[in-house]
């Protein structure tokens, strides 16, 4: 990669950009059904939602980390040596950093703007040219996917209340009095996996993939830029400059396990089903890249092949740390399924 500090620098922007449209454009939807505004006397209109000053907090790191970067990476154009003070700056803003999303309100969208933020901010230190840019893209993928998987399950269970009568629906639906015949309500009762469940794990074992191959092969130092490091440390080390490579790689992957684990609660289901259809889906693309494998060719194109391999191979299990590790932030979200009600009657269905 070039070294290229105006496109990380837009990258922090463009994901300050999408905390702010979450919290400022999506939470006052409510479309998940978690997040009504609090009782609050020092608000204009005595109430709103929580969570802004801590928004306020992860925004100024967001940006002193951007700040970070640019001061680094000025000094190393001008040769000059970097401080031990800026050093001690990116360690302090990454670690302060992933904790806040545990002081979050346990609602989604803004436990997973939270976590988003948190994740970019130690991101940014080590982004060198458009990886801040992949990652504000992905988070909003995230965040865009469960907001479309909320929608779908609103108009299963639509569909499930009427009994599969697709005249009606559409009619109603198309109806712009529609909330009047037909209303949704959330439901914290758990329901059986169903077909649904595949489209969940086939999409999260996409962005999983996109995340862990989006700006280098882990497999592989030599696809990354050294200069990753040099925000936190310029001493030569292999084992910490390795290691922090690694974390490269592995922080964009905590952003989609928890909007997947996220996905989960919305959908009322155990995440167990989910899992085992990853596993069969991580299997068959193992056994695509197993026949990809060669002996032939350049030492990069062997190595290549054989990485690929043996990564998706390892993945079904690696997954599970990841979904560990994410389940701390995800774990205090409530199960938020959805019912559809007929107008005036009392008696709903939960989607199917």
């Amino acid at each position: 990669l070039e070294a290229n500090t105006a496109l990380v620098v837009a990258g922090v922007a463009c994901t300050a950009l999408v905390g702010l449209l979450s919290h400022f454009a999506l939470r006052p939807l409510d479309v998940f059904g978690d997040d009504p505004e609090d009782a609050d006397a020092d608000a204009a209109g005595g109430a709103r939602r929580p969570g802004y000053k801590l928004l306020v907090v992860q925004l100024s790191l967001l940006w002193c980390a951007g700040l970070v970067v640019w001061m680094v990476d000025g000094l190393q154009g001008a040769k000059a040596s970097i401080p031990a003070w800026l050093h001690a700056c990116a360690w302090a803003i990454a670690a302060g950093a992933m904790p806040l999303p545990l002081l979050s309100p346990p609602r989604v969208v803004p436990r997973f703007a939270s976590v988003y933020l948190a994740a970019a901010t130690a991101y940014a230190l080590f982004s060198v040219s458009y990886e801040s840019l992949f990652y504000a893209a992905l988070g909003f993928a995230s965040l865009a996917w469960l907001v479309l998987e909320r929608h779908v399950q609103k108009l299963a269970a639509a569909d499930a209340l009427f009994d599969g009568d697709k005249t009606r629906l559409g009619s109603r639906v198309a109806d712009p009095n529609a909330d009047a015949a037909v209303t949704f309500a959330t439901s914290s009762e758990e329901r059986d996996a169903d077909k649904s469940v595949a489209r969940h794990a086939a999409t999260f074992l996409a962005l999983i993939n996109a995340a862990f191959f989006g700006t280098g092969n882990i497999a592989s130092v030599a696809s990354f830029e050294i200069s990753s490091v040099y925000r936190f440390t310029t001493r030569f080390n292999p084992f910490l400059m390795g290691a922090l490579l690694m974390l490269k790689v592995l922080v964009p992957m905590i952003t989609v396990a928890v909007a997947f684990l996220c996905l989960l609660k919305l959908r009322a289901t155990p995440p167990f089903p989910a899992y085992l259809v990853f596993i069969a889906l991580s299997d068959l693309m193992s056994v695509t890249f197993f026949f990809e494998v060669t002996t032939e060719g350049s030492w990069q194109d062997i190595g290549m092949s054989i990485s690929r391999y043996a990564l998706m191979g390892t993945q079904v299990v690696t997954i599970l740390v990841f979904l560990g590790l994410a389940d701390a932030y995800a774990a205090a979200i409530p199960t938020r399924g959805v019912v559809a009600h007929r107008a005036g009657n009392d008696a709903g269905k939960k989607t199917r």
